[in-house]
């Protein structure tokens, strides 16, 4: 009697041990998610995380900044073919769904620079989308996307390109020859 007492006793305190384990590892595991969703609200750039589950992509995860360059609030499905025909022309609106389509294979990524349509400003405004997604093993994918606005960059470099530009015209225009000078080894590179 004392044996099948002790046996049931350490049964009970194997089964207790086990459930407190999985609750340890279920508390570690939701502090790790709000860990992430903690580092995805706070980045500087506009990121989501959605699940794509028979054709429908809805988004799990989204900072505020991606919901307002996106116009896609968390949690609900993704409208990308509203905010994609009011925001892109038409050439950019082709590319990018050619590339979307990309994503519906595993491990899948792509990097796509696009001028944005309807900015409540008169400037010009180009976005950078990259995405990539990766299966979860169970007949859905999940989608990492990171949105972000690229017009100052995109300013930049164009002004750069145009000094650039202009400098090698004045240079041709005036016969200039441009030189370098070793300093150390007195001599014209």
């Amino acid at each position: 009697r004392l044996s099948r007492s002790a046996d049931a006793l350490l049964s009970v305190a194997y089964a207790m041990s086990s459930a407190l384990e999985k609750e340890k590892s279920d508390l570690a595991s939701k502090t790790r998610a709000n860990e992430l969703e903690s580092i995805i609200q706070n980045m500087p750039l506009g990121v989501s995380i959605s699940r794509l589950k028979d054709g429908k992509i809805i988004s799990k995860s989204a900072n505020p900044l991606y919901a307002s360059l996106s116009g896609i609030p968390m949690g609900q499905e993704e409208r990308g073919d509203e905010w994609i025909k009011k925001h892109l022309s038409k050439e950019s609106e082709a590319e990018l769904r050619s590339r979307m389509n990309g994503l519906l294979k595993p491990t899948h990524s792509f990097r796509f620079v696009f001028p944005y349509l309807g900015a409540l400003d008169l400037n010009e405004h180009y976005y950078q989308l990259d995405a990539r997604s990766a299966s979860l093993g169970n007949g859905e994918m999940i989608i990492l996307t990171c949105l972000s606005d690229v017009s100052e960059e995109r300013r930049a470099t164009e002004e750069l390109h145009k000094s650039q530009r202009l400098y090698q015209a004045a240079t041709e225009v005036a016969s200039l020859a441009i030189w370098n000078y070793n300093i150390p080894k007195k001599q014209i590179v």
